[in-house]
């Protein structure tokens, strides 16, 4: 595997999505990332929790950006 770049990635757009056809062990529910450059991610909440917790041990690793939220 290789080294997963985000260079091309400005934006990001995070939603949950119900996992209609569980297999076994699978999630009920992702968190489905897209990207602005046509990528698509899903995470477990269990990875994102963890990914939280590793933001908050390294932030100096965090890119700090003055984001705006508005609800729809």
């Amino acid at each position: 595997m290789g080294i997963l770049t985000f260079d091309s990635m400005k934006y990001a757009y995070i939603n949950t999505v119900v996992n209609d056809k569980k297999k076994g062990n699978g999630a009920l529910v992702y968190f489905q990332i897209s990207s602005d450059d046509g990528r698509h991610f899903l995470f477990t909440e269990n990875e994102l929790k963890k990914a939280e917790a590793r933001a908050k041990k390294n932030p100096e690793d965090i890119e700090v950006r003055d984001i705006t939220f508005t609800k729809d």
